[in-house]
């Protein structure tokens, strides 16, 4: 894998472990927190504002600590728009797998799946994936197929529980991708600029 994309990963906040195969490596990357993309809508931080007023006007430092700890943090439960890294694979193709049995039949009907997506970049007939990603928004899911011919680089997709691998998205590569999450300075630089424009 490109080094700028695992020196990109570290600077969100994430571990990697470093594996010779695509599959082994997406599967040892970890995050202690959500990730949220440039065009976040400030999900929640009106409440959080509102919750810790006394605390901004005392000790604005402190309050912008708490704010990082509070929006960064790995609570699944509160829905702020972020985003979370998984790093399961998936293996609909794949027989004698869990997935395989769980999903042939939505994945061999061809009006329930559409792969035309995918194979534009990968023409494999036994693709397997990663899901890196999933959300409360739309799309709700990302993946990287395991047969991308740029493993250095590969390819994101997504697609959402409604339309399950029928809608599918391509998200640019891997690089292009980990470029529209913001790092925890520039999350807390605009939503200082939030709080003071628009709440204070």
């Amino acid at each position: 894998m490109k080094p700028e994309i695992i020196k990109k990963i570290e600077q969100l906040g994430g571990k990697v472990v470093l594996k010779k195969t695509l599959s082994n490596l997406l599967q040892n990357i970890t995050f202690k927190h959500g990730l949220y993309l440039k065009d976040w809508e400030f999900y929640g931080v009106d409440e959080f504002y509102q919750t810790n007023i006394s605390l901004y006007s005392k000790d604005k430092t402190l309050f912008f600590k708490k704010i990082i700890a509070y929006f960064f943090s790995n609570d699944e439960e509160s829905p702020y728009g972020q985003m979370f890294y998984r790093g399961n694979k998936f293996t609909p193709y794949t027989k004698g797998t869990k997935d395989y049995k769980e999903w042939i039949s939505i994945f061999s009907d061809d009006e329930m799946v559409n792969l035309t997506t995918i194979n534009k970049v990968c023409n494999d007939s036994t693709l397997e994936f990663v899901e890196i990603m999933f959300s409360n928004g739309f799309p709700d899911a990302y993946y990287i197929c395991l047969s991308d011919p740029n493993p250095n680089n590969p390819t994101v997709f997504s697609t959402d529980h409604e339309e399950f691998f029928y809608e599918i998205y391509n998200e640019g590569t891997l690089e292009e991708f980990l470029n529209n999450f913001l790092l925890q300075d520039e999350f807390l630089k605009i939503v200082e600029n939030y709080i003071e424009n628009h709440l204070v």
